[in-house]
């Protein structure tokens, strides 16, 4: 079963014409190349993430042919961890099947780079909640003894101010 396991901006109209599937059978298309094949490039993918664990790679695939017999193509990548693909249904490329893989590939290190700022803002943000956590902890350590010692500190300056 694919999973997704970072989100898509909803507000970026690019990235939210987005579609991710768990294999291309399930988009009812057929997986025709991978774009670094396609353009020979010297790379298998973009890494999605600060470790090197994930890469998007470009994909090309085929829709059925048009009324006038016409190929056409839909450019998508591949993620490696989840199995599944991403496609954008924006544009179907009519007979240019290297235009497709030129951007699929761009679509891909897009992507890529949106993982990787996403993860980075996570990161950032569940660290601050850590961070918050320890703060709050050491001002309990701090004042608990001081909540402890007002009532006496309070006491002795009541009885010096009666004298």
């Amino acid at each position: 079963m694919a999973f997704r396991h970072w989100p898509v901006d909803a507000n970026d109209r690019a990235c939210a014409a987005r579609r991710f599937f768990g294999s291309a059978e399930d988009a009812g298309l057929r997986f025709e190349a991978w774009a670094d094949d396609v353009l020979r490039l010297r790379h298998t993918g973009w890494y999605a993430d600060e470790f090197q664990d994930e890469t998007f790679r470009g994909a090309v695939f085929r829709l059925p042919a048009g009324r006038q017999g016409c190929e056409r193509f839909v450019a998508g990548y591949g993620e490696s961890l989840s199995e599944g693909f991403v496609l954008d249904v924006t544009e179907v490329w009519d007979g240019d099947f290297i235009g497709a893989a030129r951007e699929a590939d761009r679509l891909a290190e897009r992507s890529a780079e949106d993982a990787r700022e996403w993860q980075a803002r996570e990161s950032a943000r569940l660290r601050l909640e850590d961070i918050t956590g320890e703060l709050k902890g050491i001002r309990g350590e701090i004042l608990g003894p001081v909540d402890n010692y007002l009532p006496v500190m309070m006491a002795a300056v009541r009885n010096q101010l009666a004298l």
